[in-house]
């Protein structure tokens, strides 16, 4: 399985103060398309969430922070198997999300991040619309 394009996150949010934010985020997370001969399966997914970010300053500008919210994920999958036929499914489910990270602001008004973030359970599939068409 080889992964396709990019990955794309949106983040905006308000800081209340030094140790405290809210924040709204889109993430593409990325496509992934494996083949072999005569089947291929693609997978495509993305999330919007809505977390508070509580952070900790180490020194002026530099800080460590861990975020704890909700997130609502889209899995969309299609696959064609030849001689068979082609299907499709999307799931969409709401579950917790968290992560950590450590920030460093540029500016009051711009800052730049690494983090590790965790999606619970984003593409469970748990109940599924399957439309199938022949090749």
């Amino acid at each position: 399985m080889r992964q396709e394009g990019h990955r794309v996150r949106i983040l905006g949010g308000y800081q209340i103060n030094r140790n405290f934010a809210a924040e709204l985020g889109y993430h593409d997370l990325g496509k992934m398309k494996a083949t072999a001969p005569g089947a291929s399966l693609d997978i495509k997914a993305s999330a919007w969430e809505l977390v508070g970010i509580g952070a900790w300053p180490v020194a002026n500008q530099f800080s460590v922070y861990g975020k704890l919210g909700f997130y609502q994920g889209e899995v969309k999958a299609g696959a064609s198997l030849t001689g068979v036929g082609s299907g499709s499914i999307k799931e969409t489910n709401t579950d917790l999300t968290y992560g950590l990270g450590v920030q460093y602001d540029v500016s009051r008004e711009f800052g730049i991040r690494g983090e590790w973030q965790r999606y619970g359970k984003l593409g469970v599939v748990t109940s599924a619309a399957i439309s199938t068409s022949t090749c």
